[in-house]
C-alpha cells in the first residue's frame, strides 16, 4: 500500500454560513506508516451563556486538523518536549497578578521548529505554562514553567500541580497520559504520598508523559470539569471575577462564562476503548475559524472517533499542528494558528513512523593486517546511518546520537555523542572490544555491535640460542644437539610457518649436515653434523640464521655461530 497522498474526500453535510453555502467535508489524507491526517469543517450553532448578548443566527464553523494514531503499528513513536538544559533559576513575575516566581523547566519552541529538530512526523502543543504574558521588558520569555506532569523518553522533569496557576482552567493534579516505551496509553494520577509530585499511583513506568487543564472524557463518559459554588462543592474549578467580554484574563464564574464554554481554539489528545488509536486534535480559532466548546470537543471524540479517555491541552494562541508532507518531505503547519508568528510553546509532542534501526559501521585507521592487528596505535570513527521506513522512496532518516564503550586493554565507559560520527583512539597494546550503537532520532536503537581493536608493537622474543663459542667435536661425522630454539609473543603470538631456521656454511654441506625438528612444545631443536673438511685449515663454520614473525607483523632475526674445529689442540 503506499502512503503517499492519496485523499479521499467525504462530504459528511451541508449547511449554510452566510450568503455562500458551506459543504461541510472531511478530507483523510494517509501520511506515514500508523498516521493518518483528517482535515475537517463541520458548522456548529451559536453557544447561547448566561447574561451574554444573543448569538447571531450564523453557525460558528469549525475548521478541525486531526491525527489518528495507530499505537500497534511497529512505526510509531513519540518524544516530548525534553527538559532545557542550563536554564536561568527562575522566572519573574507575570504581568498577571499574583503569580507565582517559578523555576524555569524548558525552552520554548513552536511547534513547527520543534517538529524540523525533532525530525518528526507529526507534532502538536501541549502543556499550559507559565509567566504568561511575558513581563514587558523581560528576555527571558526563551523559556517557561510547565504546569503538569511531564516525562521525555523517560526524564520526567515536571510533576502533577496541587495549586495550578490558572485554577480557573486547570484542575488541581490534573490526570496524565502516558505512553511507554510498547506504545502503551494510560492515564495516570498522582501519588498523595508524592512530595515532588512526580510520583503516580498507577504501577507503570513514565516515559512520554504529559497533562493539560482537566481529563474531559473519562472511561467514555464525559467530564467537563465545573466551578465550585453552593451546588457543586466538590468542583474542580476556582471561580475568578468576572472580565467584560473579550477581555483578559479568562476567568470565569458560574454566573458569567464558563472557561471550558467558550467557542475557541482547543488542542486535545485521546485514546480509544482497546488502546490501538491515539487521537490528536485541534480546532482552529479567531483567524482559522470560530473554535469550539471543550464539551463540543470531548462530544466528537467520543461519537465519531471512538476516544474513551482523553485531556484538554493548551488552547487558544498555544493550538497548533504540524506534519511532514509525504511527498516533498518538508515540515509545515496545517492549522491555522490564532499567533502570527505563531507562539511559542512550552512543550510539544512529536509523532514518528520509523521502523528501521539505524545502522553503524566502524573503521580502524590504519587498517589492520591481513590478520586484524596493528602495529601502533589507531583512530577508530564510527558513522551511523538511518533510513525512515513505509516510504516508496525511503527517505534518510536521522541519527541522534551514538554511544560506545571500550574494554580490554584500553578502558573507557559509555561514552554519548549527539549526532551520527564518532572517532577516538586506542594506543595500548593487547585487544580492545569497543562495543557501540546508534539511536535514531524515532528511539530506535540498533543491536549493540562490538570491534576488536588489535595492537602490537613487539617483536617475538627468541630464546635458546647456541652459545657463544659453539663448538662440535669430536668431528666423528655424526649429528650434535647445538640447540633448542623457542619464539614467544605475548601479545598477538607467533604467526604460524614463521618460527624458522636456515643454515649456511663455509664448506659444502649434505642436506643432512643441518637437522631442524619441532619438539612437543612448538621449539625447534637444531642439529649440525660434526663434519669439516681436512683441507680446511680454519675447520667447518656453521651460521644460523634464526627469524620469526608474530601475528601483527613484527619481525625478529637473530644469528648464530658454530664451528667444527680442524683439530682441538690448535683451538680450531
Amino acid at each position: 500500500m503506499s502512503y503517499r497522498a492519496a485523499r479521499l474526500i467525504v462530504a459528511s453535510g451541508l449547511a449554510l454560513w452566510g450568503a455562500a453555502g458551506v459543504q461541510a467535508q472531511t478530507v483523510v489524507t494517509p501520511l506515514f506508516p500508523g498516521v493518518t491526517h483528517i482535515k475537517r469543517t463541520e458548522p456548529y450553532p451559536q453557544f447561547q451563556c448566561p447574561g451574554c448578548p444573543a448569538p447571531t443566527p450564523n453557525p460558528r464553523l469549525a475548521r478541525m486538523n486531526i491525527l489518528l494514531i495507530d499505537l500497534w503499528s511497529p512505526a510509531v513513536h513519540f518524544k516530548l518536549t525534553p527538559p532545557g538544559e542550563n536554564l536561568p533559576a527562575v522566572a519573574p513575575g507575570s504581568t498577571t497578578p499574583n503569580w507565582p516566581v517559578v523555576p524555569f523547566e524548558v525552552v520554548r519552541q513552536r511547534t513547527l521548529d520543534f517538529l524540523d529538530t525533532a525530525h518528526a512526523q507529526a507534532a502538536i502543543n501541549v502543556h499550559f505554562f507559565a509567566p504568561f504574558p511575558v513581563p514587558g521588558g523581560s528576555t527571558q520569555g526563551a523559556f517557561a514553567y510547565v504546569i503538569g506532569l511531564a516525562a521525555s523518553r523517560g526524564k520526567v522533569y515536571s510533576g502533577f500541580e496541587s495549586s495550578p496557576i490558572q485554577s480557573y482552567a486547570i484542575v488541581a493534579n490534573a490526570p496524565g497520559l502516558n505512553v511507554d516505551k510498547s506504545n502503551n496509553a494510560s492515564i495516570v494520577h498522582r501519588d498523595p504520598g508524592s512530595v515532588d509530585g512526580m510520583g503516580i499511583l498507577e504501577g507503570v513506568e513514565l516515559w512520554n508523559a504529559l497533562a493539560g487543564s482537566g481529563q474531559i472524557l473519562t472511561n467514555g463518559v464525559k467530564t467537563i470539569p465545573e466551578y465550585t459554588d453552593a451546588t457543586h462543592p466538590d468542583a474542580l474549578l476556582t471561580p475568578g471575577p468576572v472580565p467584560p467580554l473579550g477581555t483578559l484574563p479568562l476567568t470565569y464564574t458560574r454566573a458569567g462564562r464558563h472557561w471550558y464554554d467558550l467557542s475557541n481554539a482547543r488542542t486535545a489528545i485521546g485514546v480509544t476503548q482497546d488502546g490501538r488509536t491515539m487521537v490528536l486534535f485541534t480546532v482552529d480559532g479567531t483567524n482559522g475559524g470560530h473554535g469550539m466548546q471543550v464539551g463540543e470537543v470531548a462530544d466528537l471524540l467520543k461519537n465519531d472517533y471512538g476516544v474513551w479517555n482523553a485531556l484538554n491541552l493548551d488552547g487558544g494562541g498555544s493550538t497548533t499542528m504540524a506534519v511532514e508532507d509525504p511527498v516533498t518531505h518538508l515540515r509545515k503547519l496545517v492549522n491555522v494558528p490564532a499567533e502570527n508568528p505563531p507562539r511559542l510553546e512550552a512543550t510539544n509532542f512529536a509523532v514518528y513512523s520509523d521502523a528501521v534501526d539505524p545502522v553503524t559501521t566502524a573503521k580502524v585507521d590504519p587498517s589492520p593486517n591481513a590478520n586484524g592487528w596493528n602495529q601502533a596505535a589507531v583512530s577508530v570513527s564510527l558513522e551511523a546511518t538511518d533510513l525512515a521506513s513505509g516510504l516508496t522512496d525511503t527517505p534518510t532518516g536521522w541519527v541522534d546520537l551514538l554511544r560506545y564503550s571500550l574494554a580490554g586493554a584500553q578502558t573507557g565507559g559509555e561514552t554519548i555523542v549527539p549526532g551520527h560520527s564518532a572517532s577516538f583512539a586506542v594506543a595500548p597494546e593487547g585487544v580492545t572490544t569497543v562495543s557501540y550503537f546508534a539511536t535514531d532520532a524515532a528511539g530506535n536503537e540498533e543491536t549493540a555491535r562490538t570491534l576488536d581493536v588489535k595492537i602490537d608493537g613487539v617483536p617475538p622474543v627468541l630464546s635458546g640460542l647456541p652459545s657463544e663459542g659453539c663448538t662440535l667435536w669430536p668431528a666423528n661425522h655424526k649429528l650434535q644437539r647445538v640447540a633448542v630454539l623457542g619464539a614467544s609473543d605475548p601479545v598477538s603470538g607467533i604467526a604460524r610457518g614463521s618460527f624458522q631456521v636456515t643454515a649456511t656454511s663455509n664448506e659444502p654441506m649434505d642436506p643432512g649436515d643441518v637437522v631442524v625438528t619441532e619438539d612437543e612444545h612448538g621449539g625447534l631443536v637444531v642439529q649440525l653434523r660434526a663434519e669439516r673438511s681436512g683441507g680446511n685449515k680454519s675447520g667447518r663454520i656453521y651460521n644460523l640464521t634464526i627469524t620469526a614473525q608474530d601475528v601483527a607483523g613484527n619481525e625478529v632475526t637473530a644469528t648464530a655461530n658454530c664451528v667444527v674445529p680442524h683439530d682441538m689442540g690448535k683451538g680450531k
